[in-house]
C-alpha cells in the first residue's frame, strides 16, 4: 500500500490520522520484504491487534500497491473505499503516489 505524498491531495490527512492511529499503543512492524531504496515494507501493528495498514485502505487514505502485493483483502478494502467515496477517493481524478513521485500529475498521462 501506498499513501498520498506531502503535497498531494489527502497527503497531510493521511498523515494526521496515520499519527492518531500510532498513538493508540505499542507499534510493531512485521518486516515482510526490503525495497530498493533498502526501506523495510511490512504490516504496521497497533496494540498488538490494529493493522495500520488496513485502516488506512479502509478509509480511503492508501491506494493498495497490487503491483507489488496480491493481498485479496486488501483489494476488497481499496474497493470499498472507493465505491463509498472515503478519503481520496472523493477527489474526482486521485493521482497514485508511485505517479505522483515521478511527476505525473494527470490521470490521463498513466
Amino acid at each position: 500500500m501506498d499513501c498520498p505524498e506531502d503535497g498531494q491531495a489527502f497527503g497531510r490527512v493521511a498523515k494526521d490520522f496515520t499519527g492518531r492511529i500510532l498513538n493508540m499503543g505499542k507499534v510493531e512492524v512485521i518486516q515482510k520484504d526490503i525495497d530498493r531504496y533498502d526501506r523495510i515494507v511490512g504490516i504496521v501493528v497497533i496494540a498488538d491487534s490494529i493493522n495500520l495498514n488496513e485502516m488506512l485502505l479502509k478509509a480511503g487514505l492508501a491506494w493498495h500497491y497490487k503491483y507489488f502485493d496480491k493481498n485479496p483483502i486488501w483489494a476488497v478494502y481499496e474497493q470499498a473505499a472507493m465505491e463509498k467515496k472515503e478519503g481520496l477517493w472523493k477527489e474526482p481524478h486521485p493521482i497514485a503516489p508511485w505517479n505522483w513521485r515521478k511527476g505525473i500529475r494527470d490521470e490521463n498521462s498513466e
